[in-house]
């Protein structure tokens, strides 16, 4: 590290050392998680439900609290969260499968047009109590 004599690693994994001096892993920054002892890329299943018939848009939230992937689409008229979810499980193994699927009026955007995934975990928590 800059202070010298330490080594330093980037694993794409973010976390913080709290007061104690423990490591808390919080995710990781590069659109890989792993789950179920799979290491997923949020791109791969991002595409499979892009290929759904009727989906417009796809963005995957990584597991967090303990919860699986969360998959939120945009479809045309008529489709729902069962039909993505049939027509991705031809297109992924089980464990990249997400554990919840939720359709969304749209997809939160930053600036940049990259999907905002920070405000779209809440979305879809609001969703599903709904």
């Amino acid at each position: 590290d800059d202070d010298g004599g330490g080594v330093t690693l980037l694993t794409g994994d973010e976390g913080y050392l709290d007061a104690d001096g423990h490591l808390h892993v919080l995710g990781r920054s590069d659109g890989l998680y792993k789950w179920l002892g799979v290491r997923i890329s949020t791109a791969e299943v991002e595409a499979a439900a892009a290929a759904v018939p009727g989906v417009t848009e796809a963005v995957v939230l990584p597991p967090q609290d303990g919860r699986g992937a969360w998959l939120a689409v945009t479809v045309a008229e008529g489709v729902t969260a069962a039909d993505v979810a049939a027509g991705l499980r031809p297109l992924l193994k089980d464990a990249r499968m997400p554990t919840a699927i939720t359709v969304v009026p749209t997809i939160p955007k930053l600036l940049t047009g990259k999907a905002d995934r920070a405000a779209l975990r809440p979305l879809l928590a609001a969703l599903e109590r709904a």
